[in-house]
């Protein structure tokens, strides 16, 4: 994966350049496809990152996210993220909101789908070397847990529960 080539883009997520994943320096913007994931009982499907990822190990995320190679959009990318990470095709997909995180570690867009998937969590095949495990959380347990112990979810998912919280 760090032989993989990334999309570099500017201020306005133009294409500017393309480089080696571990070569992205800090200050570089790339992109990423993230998949906020909902049932018809409005839980939220979340995973937990691999404990031997660089980044974010062991903590509760969005379902799906990714970080766009030099031949993917921001859609093929999501469709092959969820399928490798969590193992589900031919699922509809809507196109939200595209955010700016210059604020984090590092700097990248996000293009945010959504996606209402009616599946036990023993139908999804997880991408071992991603992730550990993925979970239905209810709204009020998530906001809770959040509470408690934000320490085991990714810093922004406050926010992201917040943007999400209507569907």
């Amino acid at each position: 994966m760090e032989h993989e080539r990334i999309i570099l883009v500017d201020e306005n997520d133009n294409i500017v350049n393309d480089v080696l994943r571990n070569e992205k320096k800090d200050e570089d913007i790339h992109r990423v496809s993230a998949l906020w994931v909902t049932n018809s009982q409005w839980e939220i499907l979340l995973a937990k990152r691999h404990m031997n990822k660089k980044s974010n190990p062991w903590l509760w995320w969005p379902a799906v996210a990714g970080t766009n190679a030099v031949w993917e959009t921001y859609e093929s990318n999501i469709y092959k993220e969820a399928e490798e990470e969590i193992g589900i095709t031919n699922i509809p997909l809507q196109k939200n909101i595209k955010i700016e995180r210059f604020d984090a570690k590092t700097k990248h867009f996000i293009q945010w789908f959504t996606a209402q998937i009616n599946m036990s969590i023993s139908q999804f095949r997880l991408q071992e070397n991603e992730v550990e495990e993925v979970r239905w959380w209810s709204k009020s347990e998530l906001k809770e847990t959040l509470e408690s112990t934000p320490e085991i979810f990714l810093r922004s998912m406050p926010r992201y529960l917040e943007m999400f919280a209507d569907l």
